[in-house]
């Protein structure tokens, strides 16, 4: 399995740097939300809990503030290609990023990467490791509601399981289709570590279990992780793959509650205040479905043939009437009332390279994304096509 990470690394390095390496220009305060606004260059956008800042990467993280203009830098040693995590209050993000760069040639290799707190509002603000894995590929992370708990995507270093993945070469530009550019190597499973931002403490958890954990999440009350758990044949190079659920991890009692069985999970998305969740099934476009967080009153959610949603990019509104997804370059939404799908924009060319594509302001009447041009937009939706009582207030 080719993460995330390591192939768009290789794959958008070069850009990302490119982008790194310039400023940020001041482009003003957004004055008219009914209209469009670049922000500037970068990519993975996420609004502020109350809607009044956008933090994105763009070489390291960067901060704009709607009401000023002003943008703010925090100093990583490089950038991170899923978006950045804020914490509840809104006084800094959490971030995975590479710790150091080495460089071999012409090729800059980003390493270490590792769970970072960004500060905002200090003179000058520098990430600060919190996890200190050898050897461990982290990915996302998610903050908990209260502010007590991070969770991060990481390697079971000590499980007994292992998969066969592809990995990409140094200083080669990969493949997908022939192969060439990949070695195979073998991996442990992936699992997820629970880091204490009170006491620095941190634990790999179900480190034993015979699955691979993945896209962590938490409930409301923050008594629980939820995640995509793939277990069976996991090797890359079988054609044979492996089953998709979604299951819970009680933090008190440390016991793991399944949520979704049916083993075809594509995707998921928690709702705002964390009490349900939404998924994509395979086997059709149109294969939505919500659940409780605690596994009851299963739900399936029709859209429309007109515009069937992408995979990775569903996005609940945050009253929690409507999902938000992609079809194609522009955005739909679905109400839960079964009253079918309806567009909110028009073509907006998304960038798609970091399986992420756009957040939903608090107010639930503007999104923000990164367009292919390299922009990042803050676009208003247009309810105008959606029924009355599913348009935000």
């Amino acid at each position: 399995m080719v993460t995330r990470h390591g192939l768009v690394a290789v794959l958008l390095g070069c850009l990302v740097a490119g982008l790194a390496c310039a400023d940020a220009e001041d482009v003003g305060a957004v004055t008219d939300p009914s209209q469009p606004f670049i922000i500037g260059s970068g990519h993975t956008p996420v609004w502020s809990p109350t809607g009044d800042r956008v933090a994105y990467w763009q070489g390291s993280v960067r901060v704009y503030t709607l009401a000023t203009g002003a943008t703010e830098s925090v100093k990583t040693a490089s950038y991170g290609d899923m978006p950045p995590s804020w914490l509840p209050d809104g006084s800094g993000l959490m971030g995975v990023c590479p710790s150091r760069a080495e460089k071999e040639g012409a090729v800059t290799r980003f390493l270490d990467p590792q769970l970072h707190l960004l500060p905002l509002g200090e003179k000058e603000p520098e990430a600060v490791a919190l996890t200190r894995f050898e050897r461990r590929a982290l990915e996302r992370a998610a903050v908990s509601p209260d502010g007590r708990w991070a969770v991060v995507e990481c390697y079971k270093q000590n499980s007994p399981y292992t998969y066969e993945t592809m990995q990409s070469i140094p200083g080669v530009i990969p493949d997908l289709e022939t192969k060439e550019g990949f070695e195979i190597v073998r991996r442990p499973y992936r699992g997820l570590c629970l880091v204490d931002l009170q006491t620095g403490q941190q634990e790999v958890l179900m480190e034993a279990e015979k699955a691979f954990e993945q896209a962590p999440r938490f409930t409301g009350d923050s008594s629980a992780i939820i995640f995509s758990r793939l277990t069976g044949n996991l090797d890359q190079t079988n054609e044979v793959g492996p089953e998709w659920n979604i299951a819970r991890y009680d933090l008190a009692t440390k016991t793991i509650s399944p949520i979704v069985r049916t083993g075809k999970v594509s995707i998921y998305t928690v709702s705002r205040d964390g009490t349900r969740l939404a998924y994509l099934r395979f086997g059709g476009p149109n294969d939505l479905w919500v659940v409780n967080t605690d596994g009851t009153r299963m739900t399936q959610i029709s859209t429309n043939d007109r515009y069937p949603a992408k995979p990775n990019t569903l996005n609940w509104t945050p009253d929690g009437k409507c999902i938000l997804y992609q079809c194609g370059d522009i955005i739909c939404g679905v109400g839960l009332d079964r009253s079918g799908s309806f567009p909110l924009t028009g073509d907006l060319q998304i960038f798609e390279g970091y399986g992420y594509n756009f957040d939903i302001h608090p107010d639930g009447k503007r999104i923000v994304y990164a367009r292919k041009d390299g922009n990042i937009v803050i676009m208003p939706l247009d309810w105008s096509q959606a029924p009355a009582h599913l348009r935000p207030e």
